[in-house]
């Protein structure tokens, strides 16, 4: 893969084919290269939270919040993790 962005969007098409490993190998080869990428950050938490993995989820999808703060996507998949576990006034903060 030639890009940063070539990469993502692969991961991303793995991801939406259900082809999880593969997604997650693409997501953390984009952190060896930039560790605080928010997409990739984003992918990794998305993955972690669809497998109810809802520590890593958080880990990863509040990095990428603080790594990118105006991205409306992390902040509703940070909600939805918060959700997941019952912490709604949580949930409602990341989804403001």
């Amino acid at each position: 893969m030639s890009t940063i962005s070539e990469a993502l969007k692969t991961a991303v098409q793995y991801h939406q084919a259900n082809h999880l490993t593969k997604a997650e190998q693409i997501y953390r080869q984009i952190l060896e290269i930039i560790p605080l990428q928010p997409d990739a950050l984003h992918g990794l938490g998305s993955l972690a939270l669809q497998q109810s993995q809802f520590q890593n989820a958080q880990k990863f999808l509040t990095a990428a919040v603080e790594n990118q703060p105006s991205a409306f996507k992390h902040w509703f998949v940070l909600g939805n993790c918060y959700q997941s576990q019952a912490e709604f006034s949580q949930a409602v903060d990341a989804y403001k």
